[in-house]
């Protein structure tokens, strides 16, 4: 019981962060993910949306996509912030 609860409580968290993730990467230009230089806006919209789709399989796949949303919000995003600020 408790496994089938955390199971759906991470798989939930999954959901959250990759939706989180596409919105934050649809709502940015093109420029920013150029200068910032790790992956194009469209790598990442890819990712974004391979990752709502591991969220549902769970597993490997899930703890994978659920680890590369966490490493686009904390990582990618504040250097995309300040890029963003930079061109203007």
């Amino acid at each position: 019981m408790i496994q089938g609860t955390l199971g759906n409580a991470f798989q939930v968290i999954g959901f959250v962060l990759a939706l989180l993730s596409l919105f934050d990467v649809l709502r940015r230009r093109k420029a920013p993910f150029d200068v910032v230089g790790r992956g194009s806006r469209n790598v990442w919209i890819f990712t974004a949306c391979a990752c709502i789709y591991a969220a549902a399989i769970q597993g490997i796949a899930g703890f994978v996509g659920v680890f590369t949303c966490i490493m686009y919000l904390l990582d990618l995003r504040p250097k995309l912030q300040i890029a963003q600020k930079d061109i203007g």
